[in-house]
């Protein structure tokens, strides 16, 4: 008896080595790799993510690694929700764009559902950031006490546009406008020679989309003459 019970224990162990290995790697979820990116104008000396704003297109694409291999999903039917609304569905669909809309401000989930992979359907959702245009002005000096001639660049950052020339540009000091550089409006040369040391001046810059004057951004910054 005892030497039947040892036989038992025996192959119960030898069982357990081999036969969860398979079980756990069966029981591993694909991996999803989901990358996105959003056209826009940034800087070029901006090297984070470029961010979507209303009215930027984002394309999307998918793989799915199932067994530390690259799946082949041609033949699978993959579904695309933004929230829990269906936008597109196809056969090997790893990719797709959609336009983001004004209601989208925040961020939104975007959730992608791989149709009968291996028998189940495999999902991921996704968070994408969205955010307004934002306007920087660079001012390069200390404690922004500015000598009688001083020079301003506006960096404009996630606007619906391709280049900066699709965007306007409109400066004021104390609420009287002045020009931008000469082909260069994003640049300022702000001469205050006649003013004397001390002296506070609020400049302000405005920057628009010229096709979509809504899509905005400004930044005021106080200076003081020296």
């Amino acid at each position: 008896m005892r030497s039947a019970l040892t036989i038992l224990t025996i192959t119960a162990s030898l069982l357990g080595l081999f036969l969860p290995t398979k079980a756990v790697r069966a029981a591993i979820p694909p991996q999803f790799l989901v990358t996105w990116q959003s056209g826009g104008y940034v800087p070029s000396s901006y090297t984070g993510k470029t961010l979507p704003v209303p009215g930027a297109t984002v394309r999307v694409s998918l793989e799915l690694i199932d067994g530390g291999k690259l799946a082949n999903l041609s033949q699978q039917e993959i579904r695309w929700y933004r929230g829990i609304n269906l936008f597109y569905k196809g056969i090997g669909a790893v990719t797709s764009s959609f336009a983001v809309e004004p209601t989208d401000i925040g961020g939104m989930n975007l959730r992608i559902v791989v149709v009968g992979f291996k028998g189940v359907d495999s999902e991921k959702t996704i968070f994408i950031p969205v955010v307004s245009p934002e306007l920087v002005v660079d001012a390069p000096y200390v404690d922004h006490r500015i000598p009688p001639h001083a020079g301003f660049t506006a960096l404009p950052y996630f606007f619906s546009v391709s280049t900066i020339s699709s965007l306007s540009f409109n400066w004021t000091a104390n609420g009287i406008g002045t020009s931008g550089e000469a082909g260069t409006p994003s640049a300022l040369q702000l001469d205050t020679s006649r003013g004397s040391s001390g002296t506070q001046i609020l400049l302000t810059a405005h920057v628009a989309n010229k096709l979509n004057p809504l899509e905005s951004a400004g930044s005021i910054v106080p200076l003081t003459l020296r």
